[in-house]
């Protein structure tokens, strides 16, 4: 995973609402695809902030999730500018990688072949790296 840490500001609804969808801008990287709490990605709101009423702003990040938030709401990431006299540093990532999706014949097919074969990809590439966010198990005759 590369990241970068950068100088920024949270923006706050109002600031949001001058911003158009041609503005770069950070939002949470925590999401249901790459889950990296207190990490940032590059996005652009999905329309411009003036169209806003009201409701969650959704932003597009340059890994093409959309996301959705309360600039104002405390409990939420919030959407940050890059700025150099910003008043906090965030980590901003620039690549995660491969997501890979595979297709694998496990003889046997059994708890204990899946857990052997998690454990030597964990093994071969870290712990943290190595995430299953899908599972289907299906006989193969």
């Amino acid at each position: 995973m590369n990241t970068e840490k950068i100088a920024a500001r949270r923006l706050s609804l109002e600031e949001v609402k001058d911003l158009s969808a041609k503005d770069r801008l950070f939002v949470s990287a925590d999401t249901a695809e790459l889950k990296l709490p207190g990490c940032y990605v590059p996005a652009f709101l999905t329309k411009s902030g003036a169209d806003f009423e009201g409701g969650s702003v959704t932003a597009r990040t340059v890994f093409q999730e959309e996301i959705s938030c309360l600039p104002d709401d405390e409990n939420e990431a919030g959407i940050y500018l890059a700025d150099e006299n910003g008043s906090v540093t965030i980590e901003v990532l620039q690549s995660a990688g491969v997501v890979l999706d595979l297709a694998l014949f496990v003889p046997g097919g059994d708890k204990g072949s899946l857990t052997a074969l998690y454990a030597a990809a964990r093994q071969a590439f870290g712990a943290d790296v190595v995430q299953i966010w899908r599972q289907g198990l299906k006989e193969v005759p």
